[in-house]
């Protein structure tokens, strides 16, 4: 059955919450009306690192340390234009996360690098570069969305937990409070800061493609359209890459997958 992701706005209409995030992912299956094809339904891609994932608790305080030291290392930019837009999409998205709970946040930061994450303790940061790069608020909900996924599915948890099996091991959660510099890099890197510290640790493909699959939902059900998914990441991506790849693109590859994955769930 095609998916139909074509939804228009609809600012009126009441968002579907899901009870938890824990749930999240298995309420996906049943699909809605905005999107309601198997393709759209993400899969599982916990494995062993779900297993080994940190406790919940210390997740947070390690997200907690994580965005203190950004907010003390990075400028926040307070245009006021770019804000309400952040703040108006944020708000639309984030009553879909079936997380309520989390002490929620958007910041954008005066930094020209295309670039954006969400931490598993509910805080988002938007760089300007990022603010640029969007040529609307359907394409700021593409962004948003996609960090969101990540967030829902415990994609972050998930790759501290195999870190934990590999070398770090619970060592590494103690890194954001009084570790190395180095092991304070590694761990924002895995909690899905990216690149910003030097240290690049992408989420998985299968994550990614995931999160895509998570963001194309929210945007359909905040009614956003989201075809603009699709212009986002083959075109927009694709411009503000000239020149040498966006930092954004270093973290959260934009490749052939991505884009037949977004082309299927639109047009089947």
């Amino acid at each position: 059955m095609a998916c139909s992701c074509h939804s228009g706005r609809n600012h009126n209409s009441k968002p579907l919450v899901h009870p938890s995030r824990r749930s999240f992912l298995k309420g996906l299956g049943a699909g809605t009306s905005a999107i309601a094809m198997a393709g759209c339904v993400p899969g599982s891609v916990g494995g062993i690192g779900a297993a080994f994932a940190p406790p919940e608790s210390e997740l947070m305080q390690a997200a907690d340390a994580s965005w203190q030291r950004i907010l003390s290392e990075r400028p926040v930019w307070r245009n006021s234009s770019a804000n309400q837009s952040a703040q108006r999409v944020a708000g639309r998205l984030i009553p879909l996360t079936g997380e309520p709970g989390l002490p929620w946040q958007v910041v954008l930061f005066d930094d020209p690098a295309v670039n954006a994450f969400a931490l598993p303790n509910g805080k988002i940061g938007i760089y300007r570069g990022m603010m640029d790069a969007v040529e609307n608020d359907d394409q700021l909900a593409a962004v948003i969305g996609h960090e969101l996924g990540h967030v829902t599915a415990d994609h972050a948890a998930q790759r501290i937990g195999t870190q934990q099996m590999s070398r770090l091991g619970a060592a590494l959660i103690g890194s954001a409070l009084g570790g190395t510099p180095q092991q304070a890099n590694e761990l924002a890197g895995l909690l899905g800061m990216g690149a910003n510290y030097g240290v690049i640790l992408p989420f998985s493909r299968q994550q990614e493609l995931e999160a895509d699959r998570i963001g194309v939902r929210y945007m359909a059900q905040a009614g956003y359209q989201p075809v603009e998914a699709l212009e986002f990441w083959q075109d927009r991506m694709a411009d503000a890459g000239r020149g040498g790849p966006p930092e954004f693109l270093s973290t959260h590859p934009s490749d052939q997958a991505r884009i037949q994955q977004l082309q299927q769930i639109l047009y089947g």
